[in-house]
């Protein structure tokens, strides 16, 4: 299905005469298949984050992101706090009881911690998720919610989604363009 996206990302220098860069960058990302016109597979998700000014490492980290490597490029350490939630549901919303050979009804609510490394021409990134899974994650209320303020049919499955269980997902992430910078 298709996923519209949009991100908004803004910094606020704490003084008009510093550099943005003191203060990091905040994002808001919103994701949602309003494109599609029907709600199934990857529904909805939404990440609020914030990334920090560039800083040295402590000794015990400079190991990992001040020299090239695997993972970090060397560069501009930063690292990052977020904040998202996202919603899965099977391609039939309607049916009260879903198809058991359909993806589940599932809301995964998490929070991140991150590390960057950029030059002008590579970026790496370590991210740990640490979250929730299944009716505590609130995807069944802002899923609902959402629909009844839009008048938009709910979806009438939620009573099956995944039972609650923690997440942890380690997300790993490497870019590189050796012929052109890259505008990160």
């Amino acid at each position: 299905g298709w996923v519209l996206g949009a991100a908004l990302v803004a910094a606020w220098p704490a003084a008009a005469q510093q550099p943005v860069d003191d203060v990091g960058t905040f994002a808001f990302v919103l994701e949602n298949d309003t494109v599609s016109g029907r709600d199934r597979y990857y529904t909805n998700g939404f990440l609020f984050a914030w990334r920090s000014p560039r800083f040295d490492p402590p000794s015990w980290m400079a190991p990992l992101t001040g020299q090239p490597n695997l993972f970090f490029p060397g560069g501009d350490t930063r690292w990052g706090l977020g904040f998202g939630q996202k919603m899965f549901t099977p391609e039939d919303t309607l049916a009260r009881n879903p198809d058991p050979n359909d993806r589940p009804y599932a809301g995964w609510l998490y929070g991140t911690v991150s590390l960057t490394s950029t030059t002008p021409t590579a970026f790496g990134s370590v991210e740990l998720q640490l979250g929730l899974i299944g009716p505590s994650a609130l995807g069944e209320q802002v899923q609902n919610n959402t629909h009844d303020l839009m008048n938009i049919d709910r979806a009438l499955g939620w009573n099956w989604q995944i039972k609650d269980e923690p997440g942890v997902n380690l997300v790993l992430g490497r870019m590189e363009n050796a012929g052109n910078q890259l505008n990160i």
